[in-house]
């Protein structure tokens, strides 16, 4: 106690000086550094032109590459996604003379990446992600530069931080051996960022992230943190999503809840996220929850729907809570009101889809489910509601009644039917699977499948339906098919002999069908 109280002494008495060296040393930018030619990583699906553009920003000792899994997820998604390296981190570190924590610099060059990007994808909405120091750099970039800004996501920006006071006393004590000299402030950082042992090794292990940090930039990144109420209160438009784990041990809820109610535009949101560290979209720490939470955030203000949706996104939260708690009732009343508001939302149908499962109404939970699938057009709704569906009871299929006509009508143009080919095809059995190029179990079952083509392919004829392909909506109907992968077992006079839905066991399910509708030559 008497240590720190000293530390405390130490820290007031050297304060007034340690601010004037920083005055005198400007921002902290060495001689030469240019701004607006960070480092940048992308992360973009070169097949698809971008629905929307995503500049992310990293936070305290960490680099662009910390983004790279969000990044990736945020592409499948067709979000092109960029991050850049904050002055003094990362690439910068390899850059002779600019390895100091420049933070006016590092506005300049978001600002100028943002210019970029816009002109890079004109017409394409750019928005700016930024977590911890970077969400505060984004926050005041967005009240800067509103105009290049489309929305912000700022996930903890506050500078209001747990155990601030024996922090502050460290830097205290380092400064009295030299205001410049770097120390190792990393190890306490990474400890109250998380108690994960393999994160708190990948972060310290990675030669890119800075952990050495003199008090003059410490004192520094402090001081930027504490401006970002005044900048708050001058962001009177753009929409804002702020985003806070309730177990973070490094910034207080309280402060980020602080920093919201000071922002002056009426499109704001703000997201607890219940098991998050301080960490959520770095290093891999994001959950599911939240890219549906980020993906359906942007997708509104792509769509100018912002106003109805924010009110279905109440209603979400609220059912997600009595789903956890067993209260499938309530749930169910709450998703039916989300899907009522928001008829084309895939994670309102989902939702509904799910409550209806958990009550046995499999018949409701089916339709809601493939109305999931329909809407996500292959985005991680698509692939949860086919995930609920594989668990559900599979369809009688001796209610499903198939005439050769009907079926070898249905099946025009998927297989040959005219000729001796046709004359075959009518003779055979045949296995009908149905799949999707986003279904990880039907790259699964394509290789079994080739085995089987091997082993009956003289006897049974394989025809492949891809279930996204509106053309082929007539015969996923005729054999009530939902989740994939699905095949269905054929006999000669087309009747059904067998169903196998999923994929398990190394497709146990596709040679149990095929026993039942042919032998092997």
């Amino acid at each position: 106690m008497r240590a720190h109280v000293i530390a405390l002494t130490l820290l007031v008495a050297i304060l007034p000086w340690a601010l004037a060296q920083a005055a005198r040393a400007g921002s902290g930018a060495s001689p030469g550094a240019a701004p607006g030619e960070a480092p940048c990583l992308s992360w973009v699906n070169p097949r698809v032109s971008p629905r929307a553009v995503l500049l992310c920003v990293h936070g305290l000792g960490l680099y662009s590459g910390s983004y790279e899994a969000f990044g990736k997820r945020m592409a499948r998604l067709n979000i092109a996604t960029y991050a850049l390296d904050v002055r003094g981190f990362g690439s910068w570190m390899k850059n002779q003379g600019h390895t100091q924590v420049d933070f006016n610099d590092c506005i300049a060059d978001v600002q100028k990446a943002l210019e970029t990007l816009h002109k890079a994808n004109p017409g394409r909405p750019v928005f700016l992600l930024g977590e911890s120091m970077g969400g505060a750099i984004a926050l005041r970039v967005t009240a800067l530069y509103p105009d290049l800004v489309s929305g912000l996501i700022s996930s903890v920006p506050a500078g209001d931080r747990f155990k601030e006071k024996r922090t502050a006393a460290s830097v205290a004590l380092h400064a009295l051996k030299g205001f410049n000299k770097p120390f190792d402030a990393g190890e306490k950082v990474v400890d109250q960022a998380t108690k994960n042992p393999e994160l708190r090794s990948k972060w310290e292990g990675d030669p890119l992230d800075k952990m050495d940090l003199s008090p003059h930039e410490l004192l520094q990144f402090d001081r930027f943190m504490k401006e970002n109420h005044d900048a708050a209160k001058t962001i009177v438009s753009t929409p804002v999503l702020i985003v806070q784990g309730c177990q973070d041990q490094l910034v207080r809820p309280k402060g980020t809840i602080e920093l919201f109610d000071e922002l002056k535009t009426p499109d704001k949101e703000i997201v607890l996220v219940a098991n998050a560290e301080h960490l959520i979209f770095e290093e891999g720490q994001f959950t599911d929850d939240v890219v549906s939470t980020v993906h359906q955030w942007i997708s509104r203000r792509i769509s100018g729907s912002a106003n109805t949706s924010a009110l279905s996104d109440v209603k979400l939260l609220e059912g997600k809570q009595n789903l956890a708690e067993g209260q499938y009732d309530k749930a169910e009343k709450i998703f039916q009101e989300a899907v009522r508001i928001e008829p084309e939302s895939s994670e309102a149908h989902l939702l509904l889809g799910q409550a209806y499962a958990r009550t046995r109404d499999y018949a409701r939970a089916r339709e809601h489910l493939l109305r999931a699938m329909k809407l996500g057009k292959g985005n991680e709704h698509t692939k949860d509601a086919n995930k609920s569906m594989l668990g559900l009871p599979a369809p009688d299929q001796h209610a499903i009644s198939a005439s050769g006509t009907d079926v070898d009508t249905l099946l025009t143009g998927l297989a040959p039917t005219g000729g001796s080919a046709g004359r075959s095809l009518r003779r055979r059995p045949i296995v009908l699977y149905f799949y999707a190029s986003w279904c990880e179990p039907c790259q699964d079952l394509d290789a079994a499948i080739e085995r089987a083509k091997q082993r009956y392919g003289r006897t049974v004829s394989f025809i492949k339906i891809d279930v996204d392909d509106p053309d082929n909506r007539p015969l996923l109907d005729k054999f009530s098919v939902g989740p994939v992968p699905t095949l269905v077992f054929l006999r000669a006079n087309r009747q059904v002999a067998s169903y196998a839905i999923g994929y398990s066991d190394g497709g146990s399910g596709l040679w149990a069908g095929l026993r039942k509708i042919a032998y092997r030559r």
